[in-house]
């Protein structure tokens, strides 16, 4: 039933997943269900901010940047790496 035409699930970042007999909408990896009563679903997908959650993989000595779906880890000042692995410079 996620074939395209028959489905609603066409809302920004979401997606069909097939249930048996029928479908359910569901956001894409990044995003929330959030009530939003200007939606015809009454619901849409907004933006999981990883970084205020703690849902994030930034070393201890990165800071975490938030990101429309995801978020990127950059080294603090005196460390380098990429951010998910900091060291001393």
């Amino acid at each position: 039933m996620c074939a395209e035409g028959q489905h609603v699930c066409t809302l920004p970042n979401m997606r069909c997943r097939p249930v048996s007999p029928s479908y359910r909408c569901e956001c894409l990896p990044g995003y929330q269900a959030k009530r939003d009563q200007s939606s015809a679903l009454g619901w849409s997908c907004q933006d999981l901010n990883e970084c205020e959650r703690g849902d994030h993989t930034c070393d201890h000595y990165a800071v975490c940047h938030n990101t429309d779906g995801s978020f990127t880890c950059q080294c603090r000042p005196g460390y380098t790496g990429d951010g998910h692995h900091c060291s001393s410079a």
